[in-house]
């Protein structure tokens, strides 16, 4: 019966250390989780900077390109007003 109680009582040792394994690892896994959160939220903030930054860039593009119309209309309309003056 005595040998009985120390078994129990190295069992219950062993368990309770497993335990405390177990609870140290849950506690790294879930630091590790919320460091990944945080990577994943910085790439979040970091790709919508980046989706503004890529529609004001397609916006200056078009601004450009309607100034270059706007301009190659202009070099059209100065030809035709100096071949009117050609002697």
């Amino acid at each position: 019966m005595k040998e009985s109680v120390y078994e129990v009582s190295s069992s219950v040792e062993t368990i309770v250390s497993f335990s405390q394994q177990q609870v140290q690892n849950i506690g790294q896994t879930s630091s590790q989780s919320q460091e990944v959160a945080a990577i994943a939220e910085e790439t979040s903030v970091g790709a919508e900077e980046v989706n503004a930054v890529i529609k004001e860039q397609l916006y200056l593009m078009k601004e450009v390109s309607n100034v270059a119309k706007y301009l190659a209309e202009q070099a059209e309309q100065l030809k035709f007003t100096i071949q009117r003056f050609k002697l």
